[in-house]
C-alpha cells in the first residue's frame, strides 16, 4: 500500500489530509490506467472511494459541487475519480474527498465546525489575484481570489465566517518563489502584481527586497480570509516547503514547477470524514 508522505487530522477529527510526494506522478494529466491505480491505492489507504477532482488550470476562482462533476475514471480498484469540471475547489460531501494534483500551489481548506461544511481549494498565485484586473485589462471572474468565492458559498450556507477554521498545506515557500522586477521579460507585470498585493494585503505578504517580488502565498490567503471576519488564531498552516524540502539523503522530497519538474505533481487528498 502507499503511504502518504505527511498525514494531519484537523477540526476534531472532521477533516483527514494526506500528501504524496515523489517519486511517484500524481498527476491526471493524461492519465493511465497504472497513474489511476496507484491514486486508488492511496485512495482506499485513507478509506475513500470517491475523489473529487475539478481541473484547476484554468485558474477561474470558481468552487463546484459534486454534483457537477460528470465525468468519472475509473481506477480499477474500487475507487471513482470524480472531474469533468474547470474549477479551483469543491464543496467536500460527508465522506467523499478532494483530490488536487499540484507542484507549489498552496491547497485551501476551510470547515465550519458546527455544520461540518468543508470546502478545499486550490491556491496558486492567479486563483489568489485577478491578473487581468492587476494589469487594467478588467475583470475576468466573479470572485477577485477563490478565498472570496469560498467565503461566499459559506455565506450562501448560512455559515458565519467567523466560525469557519483554516488550513493551509503543500505549498511552496517564499525564498525561491521570487517576481523580480527587474525581470527582462515579466518585470513590468511583475511590478503591478506585488504592488497590488501590498496595497491590498500588506507588506508581510512579500519576503525581505520587495524588488525581489518573494510571495509568501499562505500570508495572501490569510489576510484575505481574515479581511472577511476569520480571525487569525483560525487559520493555520503547515511548513511544507515543495521547492526546498529534502530527506535525510538530501533528496527532494516533493515534485516543484517552480525547480523545473514540469508536469509532475504532488497529491493532496482532503477527506470530510463527518
Amino acid at each position: 500500500m502507499t503511504s502518504p508522505s505527511a498525514v494531519y487530522t484537523l477540526f476534531n477529527g472532521r477533516v483527514e489530509i494526506a500528501l504524496f510526494g515523489k517519486p511517484n506522478n500524481w498527476s491526471l494529466l493524461d492519465p493511465t490506467p497504472e497513474s489511476l491505480a496507484l491514486i486508488g491505492e492511496a485512495a482506499q489507504g485513507n478509506r475513500i472511494d470517491t475523489l473529487l477532482a475539478p481541473k484547476p488550470s484554468a485558474f477561474n476562482a470558481k468552487i463546484c459541487l459534486s454534483e457537477d462533476l460528470g465525468a468519472v475514471f475509473d481506477t480499477g480498484n474500487g475507487v471513482r475519480i470524480k472531474r469533468g469540471v474547470d474549477a479551483d475547489g469543491v464543496v467536500i460531501p460527508e465522506g467523499q474527498a478532494f483530490y488536487l494534483a499540484s507542484a507549489d500551489c498552496v491547497t485551501i481548506v476551510a470547515t465550519d465546525p458546527k455544520s461540518g461544511m468543508t470546502i478545499a481549494a486550490h491556491g496558486g498565485r492567479d486563483c489568489l489575484i485577478d491578473r487581468k484586473r492587476v494589469n487594467g485589462e478588467g475583470l475576468s471572474r466573479e470572485h477577485d481570489s477563490v478565498v472570496d468565492t469560498m467565503i461566499a458559498q459559506f455565506k450562501h450556507a448560512g455559515v458565519n465566517a467567523k466560525y469557519l477554521k483554516v488550513f493551509l498545506t503543500c505549498g511552496i515557500g517564499p525564498k525561491e518563489f521570487e517576481h523580480n522586477f527587474f525581470d527582462p521579460k515579466y518585470g513590468a507585470g511583475n511590478i503591478k502584481m506585488c504592488l497590488d498585493l501590498i496595497a491590498k494585503w500588506g507588506k508581510t505578504v512579500l519576503d525581505g527586497d520587495i524588488t525581489r517580488g518573494k510571495i509568501v502565498l499562505t500570508e495572501v490567503i490569510r489576510a484575505q480570509f481574515m479581511s472577511h471576519g476569520v480571525p487569525a488564531y483560525q487559520i493555520g498552516f503547515d511548513v511544507v516547503d515543495t521547492f526546498g524540502d529534502t530527506d535525510a539523503d538530501g533528496q527532494h522530497r516533493w515534485w516543484s514547477n517552480r525547480r523545473g519538474d514540469g508536469t509532475k505533481r504532488n497529491a493532496v487528498i482532503v477527506k470530510r470524514v463527518y
